[in-house]
């Protein structure tokens, strides 16, 4: 027999295991319209989202920040770089500087953020630019700026509004009280009629909430690694707002850094002015003295003094003078710094070349220039400020000390040269005294006259950088936008919504197969087993457990006919599938009920024990439909002419007889134990179609005499020899000597036999009973045996424990070509299923009938 049929005649599998892109069709087809409502609640599910979810767009803008080279080192220039700024600054300071609040609340102020307008629409409500908006929110008091404030109004018409949740009307312009703070709205002059609806949410939130808020949502990253060039980058529902935003930033961190340079210089001149004056008012005394000696003396034309000793005593006071000049700086500076009016204004060195003063003044005047700076967000009282004064106080204190050396330094140096003019004058005896004292006073006219010109000179180039002062940025590109939102990404929401509609039953499926331990195809029985698959048996919908009857052509009788013709190839010594000869024997009273003597040759009774075959059906636990197998075998046996007899041998949890509609009586029990007659067990079964005589039924036409065969009252060649009263020893019960003498009643007079036996995997009934049998059919119930289970299948095959074990699959379910049992009968490899004309349609043979 090919493999077709389901079972190979030395046992081993025949099946292929490959993957079957049909068979893994059929199996999963039915699970495509849960797929496709999984899918569509997920898009759906997607549209209500990008329905409701505002679009988001961003706005970028880009500003280079101005890298100026360090100048030269010299003492000319440090006056410009202490006092100017013109250092670089570090990119990575100017993007923090950027993005501080300082500079998000001048953004908040120039738009006036602190005020935020919603439209709202049927979907969803729409941001409206504070220039776009018809109405505006004016702030009267503030009781605490801390706390924000919100407000849901209709408009009623060009005078009047109302309040959502109130019926009360207002005039616009009205003053509007709410926790302690006062408000009024005002028309803008901006038309309504462009507006989704005539409803606005307005909220006020505290300055420093929306600076902070602006300020984490603006990114601000630089080009590149070698660029200058920043990239300014805002997402918002409006567009247009942050259009405005960005510009705004921009703009005010140029005002920032143009304020810094303006303060440094207004500073500067302040000081240089002060020196001015006091110089100014020195230098008119020094040349009244000297008008005044002139005079007095008649000095007007000194002879020249002769000789390298006044050429020594002019380059010794020269070099007295530049130290002169020197120690008045020091002084002056020194003057400068005590005093108390001062304390907060910035230093210069005045030219004064020593490095330590200069590294002190130049901390000092960078701290105080942070001080002022801070002083424009933070008031005096902060501890921030009260650190910077202390530091400024001690770095004053080390200055005053600085200057103190530097003076002494100086009056050391003036009176060694002061020696040594002395030992040079008293060589110069004749130089008379009145030149001495007119070089004393020209001396300290030069010193004035020299530091008047040196302040004019730093006063004329202070002003100049002050008015040519730019700012440290510059826009590159202004603010724009696309007008392709970035979120929602509607294409992506749309495949992630699909991908997880199919994800959600995918993975349901996955996970319930994962979880599955059921036998839910052949392929997972002949994976653990090589015991051949006898055959397959689909679902049935009638209460009957009795399904082949002489005329039944259904889907489920013929499956149980190819069983019955793979039983030859089990036990091939057995002619099960051909009509046997008559037995020559007498038969007894209560086997009266025989069909017609067939013709033939008869045979004797030791030939007729020989040809008997003995059926046991077994399961592994209750419920896998044994009975309803043992039954449906017999009677397909019986149709083949061969009288058979079913043994109701699962004496612990009978079922043949409730399953056939029959009342229960005395049978094996009865004889095991009782004095019950060996042929007065076998008692005929009943035909389920026969008619009952006080029945009117309907009159229905049969073809093939089917009408005559519903009238028999019972079925021709089939038996059933009852369990009898339930023992309490059943399993020892089996053991007795006169189930022997059963057996071999059984089979001198009947030509098959099926034993209905208790679950093997429960109780070892089947085990001692198997001794009798020819051949063994486990039953394995789809969707309901687990698969563990089939290792005892395989291990009870292995072991020979049951005589020439085969498996019939029950209870199929899925249709007449169930993909995953597809190998051999009809409906199977070659593709008759319902429809095809070869089965009756049992669906709609019970809708006739209704009608």
């Amino acid at each position: 027999m090919s493999a077709e049929n389901g079972v190979s005649l030395n046992g081993k599998l025949e099946n292929n295991q490959e993957f079957n892109l049909k068979e893994f069709f059929v199996r999963y087809v039915r699970y495509l319209p849960w797929v496709v409502i999984s899918i569509i609640i997920c898009l759906a599910i997607a549209y209500i989202k990008l329905r409701y979810e505002p679009p988001i767009y961003s706005v970028k803008g880009k500003m280079q920040m101005k890298s100026q080279a360090s100048l030269s080192n010299n003492s000319e220039n440090r006056f410009q770089d202490l006092f100017m700024g013109q250092s670089s600054q570090n990119l990575n300071d100017q993007i923090e500087q950027l993005k501080s609040t300082s500079i998000s609340k001048r953004v908040v102020n120039k738009l006036n953020l602190q005020t935020a307008y919603f439209n709202e629409g049927n979907i969803r409500s729409t941001m409206l630019r504070n220039t776009e908006t018809p109405l505006r929110l004016e702030v009267i008091q503030i009781k605490d700026s801390a706390i924000g404030y919100g407000f849901r109004l209709v408009h009623l018409n060009n005078t009047h509004f109302r309040f959502k949740d109130s019926t009360k009307t207002h005039y616009y312009g009205e003053t509007i009280e709410q926790n302690g703070s006062r408000f009024r709205f005002v028309l803008t002059g901006k038309p309504f009629e462009n507006l989704a609806s005539d409803e606005f949410t307005i909220v006020w939130q505290p300055r420093m909430d929306i600076a902070k808020g602006i300020a984490n949502s603006l990114s601000v990253i630089q080009s590149n690694d070698f660029s200058n060039v920043l990239d300014l980058k805002y997402e918002i529902e409006n567009p247009k707002i942050g259009v405005d935003i960005i510009d705004a930033f921009m703009e005010a961190y140029q005002d920032f850094s143009l304020e810094e340079k303006k303060q440094i210089a207004v500073n500067t001149l302040r000081f240089i002015d002060e020196q001015l004056d006091t110089f100014q008012r020195e230098l008119g005394g020094v040349e009244r003295n000297l008008q005044q000696y002139r005079e007095k003396n008649r000095a007007i034309d000194v002879p020249r003094q002769s000789g390298i000793y006044l050429e020594n005593v002019n380059t010794t006071q020269q070099q007295m003078v530049t130290l002169e000049v020197q120690r008045k700086l020091a002084d002056y500076l020194l003057d400068y710094i005590t005093r108390e009016q001062n304390s907060l204004k910035t230093v210069s060195s005045l030219g004064i070349t020593e490095p330590s003063l200069i590294q002190a003044i130049n901390s000092y005047n960078q701290l105080l220039l942070q001080r002022e700076t801070n002083l424009r967000t933070t008031p005096a009282a902060n501890p921030l400020i009260r650190d910077i004064d202390a530091s400024l106080s001690k770095l004053r204190s080390d200055l005053i000390g600085n200057l103190n050396n530097v003076r002494r330094s100086y009056d050391l140096t003036l009176n060694d040269l002061q020696r040594k003019t002395q030992s040079t004058e008293s060589v110069i005896g004749t130089i008379p005294g009145k030149e001495k004292e007119l070089l004393e006073i020209t001396r300290q006219q030069q010193i004035l006259q020299e530091l008047w010109s040196f302040l004019l000179q730093k006063k004329l180039e202070t002003s100049i950088a002050s008015a040519a002062s730019v700012s440290t940025s510059s826009i590159l590109e202004p603010a724009d936008y696309s007008t392709v939102p970035i979120r929602p990404n509607r294409k992506a929401i749309y495949l992630i919504a699909f991908l997880i509609g199919v994800a959600i039953p995918v993975s349901i499926i996955a996970l319930r197969e994962f979880l599955n331990d059921k036998i839910r195809k052949r392929s997972d029985i002949e994976k653990i087993t090589t015991t051949p698959i006898l055959g397959e048996i689909g679902h049935s919908e009638k209460q009957s457990s009795l399904i082949v009857t002489s005329h039944n052509r259904s889907y489920i009788a013929e499956q149980f006919r190819i069983v019955r013709s793979n039983l030859q190839y089990l036990i091939p010594n057995k002619q099960i599938s051909t009509k046997p000869a008559a037995v020559a024997s007498t038969k007894s009273p209560a086997l009266s009920v025989t069909p017609p003597s067939t013709q033939g040759t008869p045979i004797t009774g030791a030939q007729q024990r020989s040809s008997t075959p003995i059926i046991m059906v077994t399961s592994s636990f209750s419920g896998e439909g044994k009975s309803f197998i043992s039954t449906n075998l017999a009677a397909v046996l019986a149709l083949s002419g061969r009288k058979t007899v079913i043994l109701e041998l699962d004496i612990r949890k009978p079922k043949i007889l409730r399953g056939l509609g029959m009342n229960e009586g005395s049978g094996f029990t009865n004889f095991i134990v009782g004095n019950q007659r060996i042929d007065q067990l076998a008692i005929p079964v009943k035909n389920p179609a026969a008619k009952n005589k006080d029945e009117k039924a309907p009159k229905i036409k049969y073809a093939n005499n089917q009408e005559e065969e519903n009238k028999k009252e019972f079925i021709e060649n089939l038996y059933v020899i009852p369990c009898g009263p339930l023992p309490p020893n059943p399993s020892e019960l089996l053991l007795d000597e006169k189930v022997q003498e059963l057996f071999s009643y059984l089979k001198d007079n009947f030509e098959a036999i099926v034993v209905d036996t208790a679950p093997v995997g429960l109780v070892g009934d089947a085990l001692t009973l198997g001794t009798y049998a020819d051949t063994c059919i486990y039953i394995v119930r789809h969707n309901y045996t687990y698969k563990k289970q089939i290792k005892l299948i395989d291990e009870l095959h292995t072991t020979r424990k049951l005589p020439k074990m085969a498996v019939v699959i029950n209870d199929i379910k899925g249709g007449n070509s169930y993909g995953s049992y597809s190998g051999y009968g009809y409906g199977y490899g070659y593709g008759y299923g319902y429809g095809s004309g070869y089965f009756e349609d049992e669906k709609k043979k019970r809708k006739k009938k209704k009608e």
